[in-house]
This record gives C-alpha cells, structure tokens and sequence, in this order.
C-alpha cells in the first residue's frame, strides 16, 4: 500500500507542543491513529481486488467490500479532522482530500454494484443526509471549500444526489455557486441543530454577518448536543473525541467573505484552517486562467462584479446575462433566498 503522509502519527512530546485541542491527549489521538492506519493497510485496493476476484461477485462479497470501504472512506474524514486537531499543517491536511474523496467514490461504485446485486438499485444515497451520516457530509464539503478544492466539490455532490434523497438547506447553499442546481435550496436542514442557525446568515445583508456568525459559535457547542461528537471528550467515550470544531462556520466566513474578526479566536472555531481557505481563495480570483480548469468566480447580489463577462444565478431560469466588471450585481427575488452569480465566460 502506498504510504500515506497524512497517517504518520505525531510523537507524543510534537503533540502537547502542537495540538489545536487542548482536549486531545496522545492516548486517544495514539487509538485513533492505530485504528485508521490498520483500516488503510488492510482495506486496500489490492486486497478488495483480490477479494472478489476476477468472475461475477455474489451479493455477500460485495456487501463485505462495501462495507470495509465505508469504513475506510469515513476513517479518511476522521483522519482529516484528528490531524487538525493535533496540530498537522493544513496543507498536509489538503494533500490528503483528492485522496479522501476518491476513496468515497470507490466505495460509491462498490455500494452501487452491491445494491444492485440485492435487487435494490440506487435506492440508497451513498452519502446519506441523515443523523451520524450528516457529519460526514457537513466535514466533506468544508473541508473541500477550505482545502482549496472547491473545483472537486461536484464528486462530492453526485455521493449524496445518488438516490435522489432529499436536498438539505445548508449544503445546498454552499454548493449554489460551484454547482449547477434547478431546485432552490430548502429552509430546512436534515440535522436541525446546529446547522439550521447558519441559514439565516445567508440571506443576511453582508453587514450583519459577523454578528450572526458570532452568535453562532457561541450556541454550537450546546446546540450539538444530538450530534455524535457532543461530549465525547468525557470519560467513557473519550475513544470517539476528535476535536470540537465547527468547520462549516469557518467554511460559510470564506464562501460569503465575512469578517471573523469578532469570533476567530473562539475555542471551537477552525482558524487556521479559515485563513487557508481565504488565501487559496484570492489565488484563484487572482489566476483568471485557473477558471478554465473548473473553478467557477462566484459574486453575491449587492456586490461589485469582479470582472467582465457573462453570469448566471442558479436562482433564476435563462439568467445569462453580460456584465462589466465594477457593475453591481443584482437580486433576482423569488424563493431562492439569496442570489450567487457565477462566472461563464467571456
């Protein structure tokens, strides 16, 4: 198997001097570390080959490997967010994610071939918006806005569109400008608490952010608690403690540009990983020609165009439109809630 830089585990004395989370002891961060890396060795593409072999798999192999690449495809999450935690570069972090999000869609193709095999054919998502599931799905897309592979988010939206699940308000809003949608984003989340707080912000005027954003950190803590990372730090369930941190905060500040100023330096919010986000960000505005390769310039209603060319809103049918760059955008109105126009060209 191919070593893996992201699984190199920390040396105890590197971990107390590094760690973001005061929380993380080396006992826990040495668990979960064993436990990902055996996964990794033993789930490899390989031995899932060597598994089913070169005939037709029967349902219970393709069960089997299914489920071992689930396990690893949710470990490469963990892996990801305990990393952080105990101090890694974010830029180690960011090598890692192409590697993560294929790893779902591997399992994708083999939770497919297992479904269909039982008769049971795109029936489920292979990234639910449901109860522990959500968490992943809210960890995925942050991470891909904040790692600087916002261009990859469409591979991540194809994992829980398979199925044809119901839409969730908040992921919705964060994918409008960098994938085209026909729906309009829902006012509900399939997680309620936290994630239904964020929506406000929004269709917030870009002033009144910060405010809400503030507010926000300060309720996630307790408004987590049906979430499956709320008080895993105490004793008895300190083996699933991976760190307290609100990604998807950070992931809104740098999607809608809003000033953290008055919150970054709260506990449970990712600060390193929102000034990375920000700078991969300008790089990209900053590099026409990187748009080319998949990166779409977005602009939020009320905003300077920031440069010249044709837009759409996925808020509005047929809203091509040519626009100079200084012009202010527009809103469109209806039920969309807030308008985001994306870059199509010269």
């Amino acid at each position: 198997m191919p070593t893996i830089e992201l699984a190199r585990q920390l040396p105890e004395k590197t971990l107390l001097e590094t760690r973001r989370s005061v929380l993380l002891s080396y006992p826990v961060y040495l668990r979960h570390m064993q436990e990902y890396v055996d996964c990794f060795e033993v789930v490899s593409d390989e031995n899932v080959r060597a598994r089913l072999g070169t005939g037709s798999a029967d349902e219970d192999d393709l069960h089997a490997v299914a489920s071992a690449l689930e396990q690893r495809a949710w470990y490469g999450v963990n892996l990801m967010h305990l990393q952080f935690s105990a101090g890694c570069s974010v830029a180690r972090i960011a090598d890692f994610y192409l590697t993560s999000i294929g790893w779902w869609e591997t399992y994708g193709q083999y939770h497919d071939q297992y479904l269909t095999a039982a008769g049971r054919p795109g029936e489920v998502a292979h990234m639910p918006l449901a109860e522990d599931w959500y968490w992943n799905a809210i960890r995925m897309l942050s991470f891909g806005l904040l790692l600087g592979h916002s261009a990859e988010v469409s591979r991540l939206v194809s994992l829980w569109d398979f199925g044809g699940q119901a839409l969730d308000g908040l992921l919705e809003r964060c994918v409008a400008g960098l994938v085209y949608r026909t729906d309009p984003p829902p006012d509900e989340c399939r997680n309620h608490l936290p994630y239904f707080k964020l929506l406000k912000v929004f269709s917030a005027a870009p002033e009144n952010r910060p405010a809400l954003m503030a507010q926000y950190m300060d309720d996630w803590y307790e408004a987590s608690r049906r979430e499956p990372y709320y008080r895993s730090h105490t004793k008895g369930r300190d083996h699933n403690f991976l760190g307290y941190w609100s990604f998807e905060a950070a992931a809104v500040s740098v999607l809608l540009d809003i000033d953290d100023s008055s919150y970054r330096d709260h506990e449970f919010y990712p600060k390193d990983m929102a000034d990375f986000g920000r700078a991969s960000m300008r790089e990209k505005v900053a590099d026409a020609g990187d748009l080319g390769a998949g990166i779409r310039l977005r602009c939020e209603a009320g905003q300077p165009c920031p440069r010249d060319g044709e837009w759409e809103t996925p808020a509005q049918a047929n809203s091509r439109r040519r626009f100079k760059q200084g012009e202010v955008m527009p809103s469109v109105g209806g039920d969309y809630g807030q308008t985001i126009w994306q870059w199509v060209g010269d």
